[in-house]
């Protein structure tokens, strides 16, 4: 892992649950490929997204939930 994906998926679990993150940062997080998220996308298999501008955003809280991911351990301040 790059040092650039490395600090994306700590800033995304180091993030509040109202966080909005891009594909590349939700996809590294989930320890996928942005093409893996891209291909989920057509499908139609994602949580909600938001439009912010030309560019679609995913909420923390949503990416968790939809993929039944826990937070347990992960400590904001």
């Amino acid at each position: 892992m790059s040092l650039n994906s490395y600090q994306s998926v700590l800033s995304f679990w180091n993030a509040p649950s109202s966080a909005l993150f891009p594909r590349a940062t939700v996809a590294a997080a989930l320890h996928h490929t942005v093409r893996w998220l891209a291909q989920q996308e057509a499908r139609g298999c994602i949580p909600n997204r938001v439009r912010v501008g030309r560019l679609w955003l995913y909420r923390k809280e949503d990416v968790l939930r939809y993929w039944g991911i826990s937070e347990v351990g992960v400590h904001h301040e």
